[in-house]
């Protein structure tokens, strides 16, 4: 299950939410991210009785709160993990976006993702 992300953020920021609930540490939770979306993926997306398959060619995650053990009042700087080419320029292009906030015993982490799409021809 950890090597097959279904390609949406949603299940990513999660996934992410989860593991930040469960004490993870963040350096393992931060490579855990970069292996799952290391290997391009693809998504089928089926629209009006025709599947596409949607290609991933970029990333951005960023996680921001109370990471770790910081000490009371102070956040930690975000934590920003880029991969790929992300052209947020660009608005017609095929973006999955979803954010989440863990709640933990420190305080709030929330979470923002970024998938970018290679539209297929």
């Amino acid at each position: 299950y950890q090597r097959r992300v279904h390609g949406d953020a949603s299940f990513l920021a999660n996934y992410v939410r989860h593991y930040l609930e469960a004490k993870m540490p963040t350096p393992m939770l931060v490579s855990s991210i970069k292996r799952l979306l290391g290997n391009q993926y693809i998504r089928p997306v089926r629209h009006a009785g025709i599947t596409r398959h949607y290609t991933l060619r970029g990333y951005y995650v960023l996680m921001n709160g109370r990471f770790d053990s910081s000490p009371i009042g102070r956040s930690q700087k975000p934590v920003m993990i880029r991969g790929g080419e992300l052209p947020m320029g660009k608005p017609h292009l095929y973006f999955d976006f979803a954010k989440s906030v863990a709640v933990t015993s420190q305080g709030n982490v929330g979470t923002k993702i970024w998938l970018y799409y290679d539209i297929p021809k």
